[in-house]
């Protein structure tokens, strides 16, 4: 009984790194502490979209503890290598859309 109060306490204190690394070695963070860590700050469903759906085919991946889910910071930096490696999409129009159409056909 006494291991599991002293792990009680050191998880407390912060001490794990040093008893479990596998424990503390990765940081789990919620949906509100990833969008405090990105530069636009998107909300909490945005980063919850990103996890169920996926943003153009990449899932951003998190475990469940509980009711919650969490965000492992590797996983949220290997979610944005691998979505910051996807070519730009232009948001145009319907009205950039046919310009662009009418100078595909043309040639130009």
């Amino acid at each position: 009984m006494s291991f599991f109060i002293s792990l009680l306490w050191m998880m407390v204190l912060g001490s794990v790194a040093t008893f479990w690394p596998s424990l503390s070695s990765d940081k789990l963070l919620t949906f509100e502490q990833v969008s405090a860590l990105l530069p636009q700050r998107p909300h909490r469903n945005t980063i919850a979209r990103w996890a169920s759906r996926g943003y153009q085919g990449i899932v951003l991946r998190t475990h469940r503890c509980g009711r919650r889910r969490l965000v492992r910071l590797s996983d949220l930096e290997d979610f944005l290598a691998a979505t910051s490696r996807l070519p730009r999409q232009v948001n145009r129009s319907a009205e950039h859309r046919k310009a662009a159409d009418e100078l595909d056909r043309a040639g130009i």
